[in-house]
């Protein structure tokens, strides 16, 4: 016999016992076995479903809130380069014997935008065994 302590309130007991005598934690949660699931792994966390009061519990986070604020703004380009790609268009224009003026105008504007996204999540418990959800804090 050998005192193990208690994953969820710290409570030293027997490992003989089935369950905490403080908060009713299963033994086999407490000492892992070859056998065990992952499933039962994953239900450490959460004592029991408030609805079957079953031991299978499986946790995700679902996205509760999107909010998005941002703004464009416009800059006029330098002179330097608002002349080099005249140039270059006017030199382009000569070279293709008029063809390149089918082409449109690089604009005089260079536009940035700017923004800034804040995402909410909310973590829920699932029993498998019965379909329950609830929110978990």
């Amino acid at each position: 016999m050998a005192l193990i302590q208690c994953i969820e309130c710290g409570t030293e007991y027997s490992d003989i016992a089935n369950a905490c005598p403080k908060c009713a934690c299963p033994t086999s949660a407490q000492v892992p076995n070859s056998s065990q699931s992952i499933i039962q792994k994953k239900s450490l966390y959460s004592r029991h479903c408030p609805k079957c009061n079953g031991q299978n519990i499986e946790y995700t986070f679902i996205e509760m809130e999107h909010r998005s604020k941002g703004y464009a703004e416009k800059r006029k380009k330098s002179i330097v380069t608002r002349t080099g790609n005249k140039a270059g268009r006017t030199g382009m224009i000569m070279l293709t014997g008029g063809l390149w003026a089918l082409t449109p105008k690089k604009s005089k504007y260079n536009e940035k935008q700017k923004g800034k996204t804040t995402i909410s999540n909310q973590k829920m418990a699932i029993c498998q065994d019965c379909g329950n959800s609830w929110k978990v804090k």
